[in-house]
């Protein structure tokens, strides 16, 4: 499945410019409000297909949303999916969520849902929480020493 996102991937250093592209400051940093929503699926082997659509559907509308970064879906053998989005902040996931709505409908009719993780800094997190409680999300707070 091909899904559309906002940033580009430089390109890699055996590329005609030898890597110049890397002295580029980056354009975002850790201490950036940006989330990232994680929404995991089980769905039958009968289903997948019909999974992929609805995901296909969700991410045209998923790109043109003003606050989205990115999305991926990533799935194991065993069928588990999860959709990864990447938002600018905290409005971005509450419109996210407002917007996949109507996609997680169409997948839980076909498939298991099995969670919602937010990834964020504790700012953010603070105001999704209420609002995405009947989501029961697990959050995850980022904070700037923890990088990997």
């Amino acid at each position: 499945m091909s899904v559309p996102t906002a940033l580009s991937r430089p390109p890699s250093d055996s590329s005609p410019d030898h890597g110049e592209h890397l002295v580029q400051p980056p354009t975002r940093s850790v201490h950036d409000p940006f989330c990232i929503v994680v929404w995991k699926f089980a769905i039958a082997d009968a289903h997948v297909d019909s999974f992929r659509a609805v995901c296909d559907e969700a991410a045209a509308r998923v790109a043109e949303q003003p606050k989205t970064l990115f999305q991926r879906t990533t799935h194991t053998g065993d069928n588990e999916f999860q959709v990864r989005v990447g938002l600018e902040d905290s409005f971005g996931v509450l419109g996210h969520v407002v917007m996949f709505s109507d996609s997680l409908k169409q997948i839980t009719q076909i498939g298991e849902y099995r969670g919602l993780e937010i990834h964020g800094p504790g700012s953010e997190l603070a105001q999704v929480r209420d609002p995405l409680q009947p989501f029961a999300p697990v959050l995850f707070e980022r904070t700037a020493d923890n990088i990997v």
